[in-house]
């Protein structure tokens, strides 16, 4: 994605449902959105006409308001959610396929998930590298080797808006998702490659903010069943109208 413009994702909190905010026009929002990580927004917005799984996430916002923050992002994702826990191998159904450089993907032939978005506690420290002037976090050997027979180590892609640290220790709590549909010239196979989005830790926050207005968060009932590391919507099909959401916003 440009430097204009910025990927926002955010949480249904009444029905633990992963979103991603759009502008009416099918846009994304630009680097300049009002958007904070952590802000509660009420939000009315109809589903996008144009999904190509697994990106089913897509909403057009009509109308916004922020109505909350909330304090302890960290404690609210994990009473929501139920993040994979342990080696690469786990994430998105065991469906992920590995290219010679260490880069997670999935393809059509390995089978399209249902969401593009999901949460990981990795059981080994990530490494931050930067590689051809992009900057990838590494998680290490899985058992699989490279075209020359080496240790394949895995690495994902860092595409947030906070500043990069040298470290991610093990059992952080860190947002993957899945790149749009893209071809390589080499191979010539259409492929969505996992990325790393942000993370969520008491000492470090990747995630990236302004100042922002301070109000009680408001209090929501009785909590909807975790999910699974993609969080699984529980409801089949969308339906427009005011929901409320707490927004993360990532540059991808």
């Amino acid at each position: 994605m440009g430097r204009e413009r910025c990927c926002v994702v955010g949480l249904v909190l009444e029905i633990n449902q992963n979103i991603r905010i759009l502008r009416v026009d099918g846009d994304h929002p630009p680097n300049d959105a009002p958007y904070c990580v952590g802000q509660i927004w009420e939000m009315d917005w109809v589903p996008s006409d144009r999904l190509t799984p697994p990106h089913i996430e897509d909403v057009l916002f009509l109308h916004e308001r922020l109505i909350g923050q909330v304090t302890d992002l960290t404690s609210c994702l994990t009473e929501r959610i139920r993040p994979w826990v342990g080696s690469p191998r786990i994430l998105l159904e065991g469906r992920l396929r590995f290219t010679g450089n260490g880069s997670g993907y999935i393809s059509r032939r390995t089978g399209i998930l249902s969401e593009s978005v999901g949460f990981w506690r990795p059981d080994r420290t990530l490494v931050c590298q930067e590689n051809d002037y992009r900057v990838y976090y590494y998680y290490g050997t899985i058992g699989l080797a490279d075209w020359q027979g080496n240790p394949l180590s895995v690495r994902l892609r860092y595409v947030g808006v906070a500043p990069s640290i040298e470290k991610l220790p093990a059992g952080t709590l860190v947002r993957v998702s899945l790149a749009r549909w893209w071809r390589s010239m080499w191979d010539g196979e259409e492929r969505c490659y996992l990325q790393l989005s942000g993370w969520y830790c008491c000492s470090q926050r990747g995630w990236w903010c302004r100042p922002v207005w301070s109000a009680p968060p408001p209090v929501f009932g009785a909590q909807p069943p975790k999910t699974g590391g993609w969080a699984q919507p529980i409801c089949s099909t969308w339906s427009a109208g005011m929901v409320s959401v707490t927004v993360l916003p990532l540059i991808v």
